[in-house]
């Protein structure tokens, strides 16, 4: 949070992100692997003596981190798995457009946890896929229908718009005309 780097970035600012966990895609199949080793690192100061009663409460209140802590990596690899699992073609083949339509209430409901959890859970959360990081509120795309996402169709529109005549520009029914034709309408 001390780095400055939302929402806009200079192009030689230094990014120093972390990604919450790291994905490796090889032969068609993806592995996750949490940035979660400093749980295990946690210790307590060996050299407090263990039968004084802060030592005590202290170490209650330790121990009660670490399983915060661990819960929180566990529900992150809930969310990461169902997010990849859902767009891994558009991600296999580096192309926006092969991302499926996918919410915050659809990960919610497939991984059973409330909404709110998923917003918590993704956001300012970096993963990194075969050494590209990527945001996780990225490959969130909203639904037009259950296969087309508005992500494509405003891409759709984009190139209709750019390879348009330009002494003769298209009408807007012209438009929905092409979008029909290609069952967008």
């Amino acid at each position: 949070k001390d780095q400055d780097i939302f929402p806009y970035l200079e192009s030689n600012a230094p990014q120093n992100i972390i990604p919450e966990a790291y994905i490796t895609i090889k032969n068609k199949e993806f592995t996750i692997k949490m940035n979660d080793h400093y749980i295990n690192a946690l210790s307590l100061d060996e050299s407090a003596p263990v039968h004084d009663k802060i030592y005590k409460q202290n170490e209650s209140k330790f121990n009660f981190l670490k399983t915060i802590l661990s819960k929180r990596s566990e529900t992150l690899y809930k969310i990461i798995n169902m997010i990849i699992t859902v767009q891994y073609e558009g991600i296999l083949n580096n192309n926006q457009l092969k991302y499926r339509p996918l919410t915050q209430n659809m990960v919610a409901e497939n991984i059973n946890m409330h909404p709110s959890t998923i917003s918590r859970g993704i956001h300012s959360r970096y993963i990194q896929i075969n050494h590209t990081l990527y945001k996780l509120s990225d490959l969130f795309v909203q639904p037009y229908n259950s296969t087309i996402s508005t992500h494509h169709i405003k891409h759709k529109i984009k190139y209709l718009i750019k390879n348009e005549p330009f002494r003769n520009p298209f009408s807007d029914d012209t438009l929905v005309s092409y979008l029909k034709g290609e069952d967008i309408f």
